[in-house]
């Protein structure tokens, strides 16, 4: 009897040993849980001071910076070349090939100058006068001339010694206004000068 006693007895020390020793155990096991947690919690908080820390930093705005230039200029590049494969990259084209090439006519058209003089040429004879009338033009490039004076006679008739020498004079005005009329319809600029009276030179034989 007293050594089943004394086996309870052992039994139940061992039983007591092992259950404080399990709640012990798991009294750890929570203990460690709840450091884990915490240690977690105070990196996950450390680690998005140091990431709000890095955001605000002079270093990821100059790296940030770098990219949003990167990224505009390839973005950029695409779009222009998207637009190169476009139909109206061509259309674009031609209009500036069209709006350039009026542009250089116009300007060598108002470097050229017509400049045309009335001419009143009397032919006194001995028995006979005779009056022509018409027009000289010369063109001129850049203020400079680049042809020798081109007459161009349009009347031709006998006059009397007495004959008013206005008449003559309208009628070379007048065909000088026709030839310059003829003549602006190429927008050119134009000059008229003063009527030139003169008599007829014979020539030597």
């Amino acid at each position: 009897m007293g050594w089943e006693l004394n086996s309870l007895f052992v039994v139940a020390v061992l039983g007591g040993m092992l259950l404080s020793y399990y709640i012990a155990w798991i009294n750890a096991k929570k203990s460690l849980a709840e450091t884990k947690t915490v240690m977690e919690r105070k990196f996950s908080e450390d680690m998005n001071i140091a990431l709000k820390e890095y955001k605000s930093s002079p270093e990821l705005t100059a790296l940030l910076d770098i990219r949003f230039r990167d990224g505009h200029q390839a973005g950029s590049a695409e779009s222009i070349n998207n637009y190169k494969n476009s139909e109206g990259y061509d259309a674009l084209f031609s209009i500036e090939h069209a709006k350039g090439k009026e542009s250089g006519i116009n300007e060598e058209r108002n470097r050229l100058q017509l400049i045309y003089t009335p001419i009143v040429i009397n032919d006194d004879g001995f028995f006979s006068q005779t009056i022509e009338t018409g027009y000289e033009m010369r063109i001129f490039y850049s203020g400079l001339p680049i042809s020798e004076p081109m007459k161009q006679i349009t009347n031709f008739q006998k006059k009397s010694k007495d004959e008013n020498i206005h008449k003559f004079l309208d009628l070379a005005n007048k065909a000088v206004e026709l030839a310059a009329s003829l003549a602006s319809k190429n927008k050119i600029p134009i000059i008229v000068e003063k009527p030139c009276e003169g008599k007829k030179i014979k020539e030597k034989k």
